[in-house]
């Protein structure tokens, strides 16, 4: 039997109360752990590969003219948390950009038998963890030829294309590649 100095629950532990108690306990400690769970993998799980080197493409404006030139600003972004590395040019920008016709096919921005200097391009420059690398091209509407004749573009579309190329290490063969596109349309004045 039961021992008097023993003071009587106030409610029955055995009953509905402890196991909506129970599932309610057990309920709280599951979507604890497991938000808890899911900030841990986030900040210490592996960073996925597309985020960890950012590149954005932006033109301003997106249409333009003989007087009113585009420009293709290009945005490198170390979001990881180490150094890479790219090549630094001796002429021309860290990113490269290409300009695509209508037909996809590249056009000449600059005269290509023009002398460039006699330097080598080098390795290779750090883009330090949080930095930004911002170049830019314009399009002032003036094309050339192979043999290097200027000449007007044509009203139409054209596709500006901005490829940066890097390293985790200094040499490393397996590279960071980034590509990213954006059109505009050109008229004539």
């Amino acid at each position: 039997m039961g021992d008097a100095s023993c003071p009587k629950p106030a409610y029955n532990c055995g009953g509905f109360e402890e196991s909506f108690m129970r599932l309610a306990l057990a309920l709280t400690l599951l979507i604890l752990s497991g938000s808890r769970w899911s900030c841990a993998e986030r900040l210490t799980g592996p960073a996925e590969p597309a985020l960890d080197v950012r590149l954005e493409l932006r033109l301003s404006p997106s249409s333009g003219d003989p007087a009113h030139p585009v420009v293709a600003t290009a945005t490198v972004t170390n979001h990881r948390l180490g150094t890479i590395y790219h090549s630094g040019p001796c002429v021309g920008t860290v990113t490269r950009f290409t300009v695509l016709d209508r037909a996809g096919t590249p056009v000449w921005l600059v005269d290509p038998t023009a002398a460039l200097p006699g330097c080598a391009d080098y390795c290779c420059a750090p883009l330090d963890p949080g930095a930004k690398l911002v170049e830019q091209l314009r399009f002032s509407g003036t094309l050339f030829t192979e043999t290097g004749d200027a000449y007007p573009a044509p009203a139409g579309d054209y596709t500006v294309v901005a490829s940066f190329h890097g390293s985790g290490k200094p040499m490393e063969s397996s590279p960071i590649d980034r590509t990213r596109s954006a059109a505009f349309h050109w008229a004539e004045p």
